[in-house]
């Protein structure tokens, strides 16, 4: 699965991540829009997000343009799938 994750080119803090069928355009300005961020200072890269490390979290690599593992005690971010939401129960208190 394409993946589109937008980032603050000075720091390579994730602004946005965008799955599927995600148009750059659109990400840039979606990231602009939420983060406040100028449009200079906004870069993307694409990347699988499928075949990422569900256990590891990641940050961009300002110098390399690429993700990259964190550190303990690093920000980052995690790309695992799987369902959202609340669960059911059957007995709520």
């Amino acid at each position: 699965m394409s993946t589109i994750i937008t980032f603050d080119a000075r720091s390579g803090r994730i602004l946005g991540i965008h799955h599927g069928s995600a148009d750059e355009e659109r990400a840039r300005k979606s990231a602009q829009h939420h983060s406040k961020v100028s449009a200079e200072h906004i870069d993307l890269l694409t990347t699988d997000a499928v075949e990422l490390d569900k256990s590891k979290r990641y940050k961009v690599d300002v110098g390399r343009k690429t993700l990259v593992p964190t550190e303990a005690g690093e920000e980052g971010v995690w790309f695992g799938f799987g369902s959202t939401g609340r669960t059911n129960q059957s007995n709520p208190a």
